[in-house]
């Protein structure tokens, strides 16, 4: 929890203010996943902080939209 506790420290999710960068608040966290669903106009800097802070707490990034997944930096997944 301590990704969640660090990115919503930044973007607060609840409550979710006018300026929120989620399309859905509060953000859905269980044990094994935080899901994020960004408004597609949240500024750029929210997706660098996000991979900032994945990277820092070793998580790895699932895009749903299009099936991608991001390792944190360093690791190479099985291919």
């Amino acid at each position: 929890m301590g990704f969640y506790r660090a990115i919503t420290a930044s973007y607060p999710d609840q409550p979710a203010g006018p300026n929120t960068p989620w399309a859905v608040a509060p953000l859905h966290k269980a044990a094994d996943h935080i899901e994020l669903n960004l408004d597609p106009a949240c500024p750029d800097q929210v997706l660098l902080d996000i991979e900032r802070l994945a990277g820092e707490h070793r998580l790895m990034l699932f895009d749903a939209q299009d099936g991608s997944v991001y390792p944190p930096p360093g690791v190479r997944l099985p291919g």
